[in-house]
């Protein structure tokens, strides 16, 4: 079998890895900050490299739809962290 050549799913695959953090992040909210920034981190970079991958021409604007879940989950981690007072303690 031969690798895959494309980068978008390598991409995906560090999505998926980052989504391990959800569970952590929901074992204990107050100790996990962290793992929240990851999220944020995470859930940004997938966007960003979507958009990237549509200018290259490498994936369809159809992708870029499917990201904007991750484009709310990062606003919600963002929102998190402010109301919980995240971004004063980091």
């Amino acid at each position: 079998m031969e690798p895959l050549d494309n980068e978008v799913f390598l991409h995906l695959f560090l999505g998926l890895v980052l989504s391990i953090g959800y569970y952590w992040v929901s074992l204990d909210l107050t100790q996990n900050r962290a793992v929240v920034w990851l999220g944020f981190l995470g859930k940004s970079l997938v966007v960003l490299l979507l958009l990237i991958h549509v200018f290259q021409g490498n994936i369809s604007w159809g992708f870029v739809a499917l990201g904007l879940v991750d484009l709310w989950y990062a606003i919600r981690f963002m929102c998190f962290m402010v109301d919980h007072g995240a971004l004063k303690n980091q």
